[in-house]
């Protein structure tokens, strides 16, 4: 009898693959898998949180809409079945909701507006700055202008 447990642990140490511990979430694993993942589950270590991460990201999913309808449909009859999980989901909408809104707020500003976070004028000491920076290049300019030897147009034939 100990080498058929042997023989049961050597067939089902194989890893679950992250489909199958969704498909497991969903209610969608099969006849002949289901039994094996749920004695995996309790028995290997690393599954449980593989299953806690795959919760999380199954009600992420059905929060911001990126299920199909069938998996819609298995979610809400199969997956949001005890309290910690439909705790889960009021989470993942409650944050969908902030970062939707807030996402929206910074889209329906303007270019000027965006511009204006962007640059330092908003600030008097920059303004100052600036303003000076462009009297001495104006400043300057006009010294060239004014100290520069005049070229004659026209060369005088020797």
């Amino acid at each position: 009898m100990d080498t058929d447990s042997e023989q049961f642990k050597k067939e089902n140490s194989a890893e679950f693959s992250d489909e199958a511990i969704r498909r497991f979430l969903l209610g969608r694993l099969s006849a002949y898998e289901q039994p094996r993942f749920e004695l995996q589950l309790f028995e290997e270590d690393g599954l449980e949180p593989r299953v806690r991460l795959a919760e999380l990201d199954l009600t992420d999913d059905y929060a911001y809409g990126r299920l199909d309808r069938d998996e819609r449909v298995s979610v809400e009859e199969k997956f949001l079945v005890t309290a910690d999980r439909r705790r889960k989901l009021e989470v993942s909408l409650a944050l969908y909701n902030r970062f939707a809104s807030a996402t929206a707020v910074i889209t329906k500003r303007t270019f000027v507006e965006r511009m204006r976070t962007l640059s330092y004028l908003t600030r008097p000491s920059w303004r100052l700055a600036f303003g000076l920076a462009i009297l001495l290049v104006l400043f300057g300019a006009v010294w060239l202008v004014i100290k520069e030897p005049r070229i004659d147009v026209f060369v005088r034939a020797n």
